[in-house]
């Protein structure tokens, strides 16, 4: 019989909330609003928010499952406890394939943006390669070592976007942001299709179940608080890019 695995809680709210906020606001938000720039002009500024408003019905599910199944795994434990075998281990696989999708896709994001502003003959693959195996090295070393670094990335990250934000609010031009929607409303719903991974990462917290302090409380907290500061920080940030440069230019 295998030995059963206990975990430690010892992740209080805002460790949670970190682990959400540096899954959902990876390097999408750098790469994204050229493109959604180019699909629907400022209109861009609602499709975050209409996006956040609905992923709250997503972020409902995965915390009322979180708070009553606490064990680690997340979708996969929520579907092992409440359907079938096949299930639970097709939804454990397509959630492993998922994000290890994701994950080359950050990484290779990453890789572009040293490409782009730092060294201009960089190998792509050579640097998404090295991020991915550095990545998995500090998760690797423990819980408690990836979350110091989570935090500080977290952290700069989000201070990064906010100064730029308010500092660029002196500079926002309304006629940038007229009209609202130049290409029409019909490139909406593909836009929402476009910036969705952008709100993927959440769930993640309940992953990290059986070592969250008072899941029931702290689970559907970290999870609402990290779609709302995500959200905001979407909204803020893409509101500015959008209102100091023209969609043309930022396309």
């Amino acid at each position: 019989m295998a030995e059963e695995i206990s975990f430690k809680r010892n992740i209080g709210l805002f460790m949670a909330v970190m682990i959400g906020i540096g899954a959902t606001m990876g390097p999408g938000i750098f790469a994204l609003p050229g493109e959604l720039a180019h699909m629907v002009g400022p209109l861009g500024i609602l499709v975050y928010l209409v996006m956040g408003v609905i992923t709250v019905f997503t972020a409902l599910n995965y915390s009322e499952l979180g708070a009553a199944i606490p064990l680690a795994g997340g979708g996969y434990s929520f579907t092992s406890r409440t359907m079938s075998r096949p299930v639970a281990f097709f939804s454990g696989w397509f959630f492993w394939i998922g994000n290890t999708l994701a994950c080359a896709m950050y990484a290779l994001i990453f890789a572009l943006t040293i490409r782009t502003y730092f060294i201009a003959d960089a190998n792509l693959a050579l640097i998404a390669f090295i991020t991915t195996v550095v990545f998995t090295a500090v998760n690797y070393l423990g819980m408690r070592e990836a979350l110091i670094v989570i935090t500080v990335m977290n952290l700069v990250e989000l201070a990064v976007l906010v100064g730029v934000a308010i500092l660029g609010m002196t500079d926002i031009e309304p006629m940038n942001l007229e009209p609202l929607a130049p290409m029409g409303w019909g490139p909406f719903i593909p836009a929402m299709a476009l910036i969705y991974i952008s709100y993927v990462g959440f769930e993640l917290i309940s992953n990290a179940s059986e070592e969250i302090i008072e899941p029931h409380k702290n689970i559907p907290r970290s999870i609402m608080i990290t779609l709302g500061v995500s959200t905001a920080i979407y909204v803020l940030v893409v509101g500015v890019m959008m209102g100091v440069v023209s969609h043309e230019e930022l396309a």
